[in-house]
């Protein structure tokens, strides 16, 4: 009832707890306002808000803000209305009370131009005079309380007759659960996910909502056209662009490339002058689930379907490992229920690292399974399981997570086969099913893996410079909450993924009754695995050492990677401890077990609380100067609960599942418990704590149609490259939309393409994204001529600013600028002139008449003489022809020459012919593909992407195939045999 009183989900009542900011405008057209709010709490995101702007004076605009501290706000003016200017502005409460007002004078021009801005030093505190007073609201949850303890009491008097009938009834189901467990884990799965993700099952909202916090195509809300202007979400730094911006363009460019190209989806030219798509290791092509989006062509729902589906997985998976693993049916259903509300989903929120979770557990369930066969012809059949959970995990999307969670799962599960007290024939028959699954796995995935390792030797990433980051020791609470980890970073965003306090409590129990437990072979396992990721992540391995580790010391980021194993190893140990707490519930010595339990944690928040809350002096200390952290308001509410309720659990739990010593009450206090160690890891609609959990926003249509986007779409007669200004046109979100540009957020990029960004200059943000703005255009625009750079959005403005060197040819929900000297996609020229380093050529670049020409790196080979007339020529391509992989257009040569491609060049991975007979191609232009024309004449080239290792890759897989074919034969004939 005290919940109730506080109805913590039903949102903001912003009937009672809400004012008006009336805005005196002077438009010279119609258009709309959007108002952001920033809040002077750190716990609450900005707030966004749009209205409408008529044209004339006086003209007027009204937005809802809700009460509390503010510390600025933002005004952009969206549409026509550009020159719009505010003449006052005042805030009343919905009494008409004027609570403050505002000159013109006061709203400032951004830094970004963009805006108007007003700045309240000190913070405005903005209070509705219909808000209920604090002691009001006080005295109803004490009265409601009341209510509860008094019923809550009554109803704690045995009603022999209704509990017998509720024993007898609770009997009956748990025979058939037993009866039926792989039904009932099941069933527990999908109940467990519908729960945690009802807004997105049953109201409208999506894991890939544009307003989860992603711009795609306009800058600000709404970002697409027919999505709504707000809410949006705060992701509290969760990466939520990965999604909008990478997975989900590349399920596009996949479904393009298979069913309108009729080819294997293996190149993405729509990103930085085009990149590996297979290659990446991101692809998700080998995913059955991925088929589901692949197939809509990336539509939202299809994604949505895709998530919930994982996520069941998961939850079945890991009820399915806790039973093989601790051979207890009621504790593998806690762990089903409990895992579908992990701190992991609200750190990840949409992105490809959920399925590289989801598909972990099933990889150790097999190895367990073949531990347990009764023979090597059982043991085969699971190393079929095998083999499909690291296929699903390979294709699950990540190269880091994924690839740690094969090697440390596998290793996990070959150690407790190991570990095992087995005779040697029959300990050999299992390891020789489950090297038959492993090596089966390595030949299928060869065109997976073998073409990531090609790529990844020779590409730039993010990732070149070894390092490691890791989390502190003291902070090993977080590793069951992040909100432990959240309050050491500003405005409490996320940092790193976590279980719950169900899997702690579990946990602790397994630490204290370890003597009992390390006898069996699985709990000896996971517990070596999960001590040795644990000195991974909080830094007891010193990064030092783990920079010089093949792959691993490129990861960079230890703590998350690794906590994502961590995790998948603490569910099976959580229910050894939990099976070894219910082992004892009768015993005497059941009550030390839980102090002990509980002492073992109090250590954890002790080291937390000695981490966060010491103030150290500079002289003594290891960094400058700190002052303690200030723990947030609900984090200090949330963390009691946590504490109170894995301390109440145990004693709850055990006066139910003693016989005849539970009451209705204990069984509401369980249910409350529970609630409060899983609720925040929940998926909800509006709340009041909507900054600590996650909230998905309203699904829309990805590939809306935008008049300007189709208009360009029809223009463009042959290719050419598009960018926005600023935050329009998010790069990578351009393949949704069917358009190339210069920059894209996939993890592998062409080192020459690099280098070349580097040196001439190109602003980059995040270490891919290049920006183009306004006015840094005229300065750059040589080298986005040279990257066939033509055309350039940008929000429409009735006074567009002038762009030296565009011309502005269009406007409607955009503004179309087109640069007439950007260089064609494909073209000839008669001259090819070396040069030393890539500064060399910017500069070359730079100095020239601005017409397209042909540059060779001093040390790169040149099939036959050399190309170098005096009298440079030019002859753009025609005629082009263009799917998923291959490129192939015309070129009218006057002379002998060379062909360049603006695609990003890659040694060994393009087979190139000209006029239907194989030629060879070189690097120009630094990071390009030049092919070579012997004379004059008419030539078509056609440049195909197929890398390199993929024929043997290829060619291995069918091996594999076989293998596999030749197996499940076997065990056919042998169970007729």
């Amino acid at each position: 009832m005290a919940l109730f009183g506080f109805a913590p989900f039903s949102g903001p009542d912003r009937l009672a707890d809400s004012l008006l900011f009336e805005f005196a405008l002077d438009a010279s057209a119609a258009g709309a306002l959007r108002l952001e709010s920033v809040r002077a709490d750190p716990g609450f995101p900005p707030e966004t808000a749009l209205a409408d702007v008529p044209a004339g004076a006086p003209a007027s605009a009204r937005f809802l803000v809700p009460a509390g501290a503010y510390r600025a706000f933002r005004l952009t003016v969206a549409g026509r209305a550009g020159g719009a200017k505010v003449t006052r502005a005042r805030i009343a409460d919905l009494t008409g009370k004027e609570v403050a007002s505002f000159a013109g004078e006061r709203f400032r021009a951004a830094d970004d131009g963009g805006a108007l801005e007003l700045d309240c030093n000190p913070p405005l505190v903005l209070r509705s005079s219909l808000t209920a007073d604090g002691w009001q609201s006080a005295a109803l949850v004490v009265a409601l309380t009341l209510v509860l303890a008094l019923a809550s009491w009554r109803g704690a008097v045995p009603l022999e007759k209704l509990r017998a009938a509720a024993l007898a009834q609770a009997g009956q189901w748990v025979r058939r659960a037993r009866a039926h467990p792989y039904r009932t884990l099941f069933g527990t799965a999908v109940a467990a996910v519908v729960v945690s993700c009802h807004p997105v099952i049953f109201g409208g909202q999506s894991f890939v909502s544009p307003n989860n916090g992603a711009g795609c195509l306009y800058a600000g809300w709404p970002t697409l056209p027919g999505a709504p202007a707000g809410p949006v979400e705060n992701p509290k730094f969760a990466d939520i662009g990965a999604m909008l911006w990478a997975h989900l363009p590349y399920s596009v460019i996949e479904h393009r490339a298979i069913f309108h190209d009729h080819e294997l989806p293996l190149w993405n030219r729509a990103n930085s002058c085009g990149v590996p798509l297979l290659g990446q290791g991101q692809s998700m092509i080998g995913d059955p689930l991925h088929w589901i989006p692949l197939v809509a062509g990336g539509a939202a729902w299809a994604w949505d379907v895709k998530f919930v589906l994982a996520k069941i997985l998961f939850a079945f998976g890991s009820g399915l490992l806790g039973r093989a693993a601790v051979g207890r049916l009621g504790v593998a259903a806690l762990l089903a229920a409990s895992s579908a509300f992990l701190g992991f989903f609200a750190y990840r929120f949409n992105h490809a690292a959920i399925f590289s979770l989801s598909y972990a557990p099933w990889i150790l369930l097999a190895w367990l399974e073949i531990a347990r066969a009764a023979g090597g012809r059982a043991a085969a059949r699971w190393a079929g399981l095998l083999i499909a959970a690291n296929w699903m995990e390979l294709n699950s999307g990540t190269a880091k997570e994924a690839s740690m969670l094969i090697a440390a799962l596998n290793a996990t599960g070959l150690i407790s086969l190991l570990l095992r007290r087995e005779n040697w024939p029959s300990l050999s028959r299992k390891l020789a099913a489950a090297a038959c699954g492993m090596l089966i796995f390595l030949l299928l995935s060869a065109p997976c893996w073998l073409v990531f390792l090609d790529s990844l030797g020779r590409a730039w990433t993010t990732y070149n410079v070894p390092r490691a980051y890791q989390i502190q020791s003291a902070l090993l609470l977080g590793l069951f909450d992040d909100l432990f980890y959240r309050q050491t970073i500003a405005r409490e965003n996320h940092a790193n993924p976590s279980a719950n306090f169900l899997v702690l409590l579990g946990v602790l129990w397994a630490v204290v009754r370890y003597r009992a437990l390390w006898p069996e072979a699985t709990f000896r396992a996971l517990a070596l695995m999960a001590a040795t990721m644990t000195a991974l992540v909080f830094g007891v391995v010193p990064p030092a050492l783990l920079v010089r580790l093949p792959l691993v010391g490129n990861i960079s980021h230890v703590d998350n990677t690794f906590s994502c194993v961590l995790i998948v190893l603490l569910l099976p140990l959580a229910g050894f401890g939990l099976r070894a707490g219910h082992a004892r519930l009768a015993a005497a010595e059941w009550r030390d077990d839980w102090v002990a339990t509980l002492l073992l944690g109090a250590v954890l928040v002790g080291a937390f609380l000695g981490s966060v809350q010491a103030a150290t002096r500079s002289p003594f200390a290891l960094q400058p100067e700190t002052t303690p952290v200030v723990l947030s308001g609900f984090f200090l509410g949330y963390a009691a609960a946590l504490l109170l309720a894995v301390a109440v659990l145990p004693l709850v739990a055990r006066r139910l599942l003693l016989a005849n010593t539970g009451t209705v009450f204990h069984l509401l206090l369980a249910v409350l418990a529970l609630g409060a160690l899983h609720f925040r890891h929940g998926m909800y609609g509006p709340t009041k704590f909507d900054a600590y959990v996650m909230n998905p926003q309203a699904r829309v249509d990805l590939q809306a149609r935008s008049p300007m986007i189709e208009h360009l779409q029809r223009l463009t007669a042959e290719p050419a490259r598009v960018a926005g200004f600023g935050e329009v046109l998010t790069p990578g979100f351009n393949a949704v939309l069917g358009l190339d540009g210069i920059a894209g957020p996939d993890a592998l990029v062409s080192a020459y393409y690099r280098e070349f960004v580097d040196a001439a200059k190109l602003p980059v943000v995040w270490d891919w994204r290049i920006t183009v703005r306004p006015d840094t255009t005229p300065a750059l625009r040589p080298f986005h001529d040279l990257l066939n750079l033509r055309y350039y959005l940008a929000m429409p403005s009735p006074t567009p600013a002038a762009v030296a060197g565009l011309r502005r040819i269009g406007t409607a929900d955009l503004d179309l600028y087109e640069s007439p000297t950007a260089w064609p996609r494909a073209f000839f020229t008669n001259s090819l002139t070396r040069y030393g380093t890539v500064a060399d050529f910017t500069e070359y670049v730079w100095k020239s008449d601005g017409r397209p020409l042909a540059a060779l790196q001093d040390g790169t080979a040149w099939p036959g003489e050399l190309p170098t007339a005096a009298d440079r020529q030019f002859a753009p391509a025609h005629d082009y022809r263009l799917t998923n992989n291959t490129t192939t257009f015309t070129i009218d040569a006057p002379a002998r020459g060379i062909a360049v491609l603006t695609e990003s060049f890659e040694e060994g991975n393009f087979r190139v012919t000209v006029n239907g007979a194989p030629s060879a191609y070189v690097r120009v232009n630094h990071a390009f593909c030049g092919v070579p024309i012997p004379r004059a004449g008419k030539f078509v080239v056609r440049c195909e992407y197929w890398p390199r290792r993929l024929t043997p890759a290829l060619w291995l897989a069918a091996a594999g195939l076989a293998l596999l074919l030749g197996g499940a034969l076997w065990l056919r004939l042998s169970r007729a045999t």
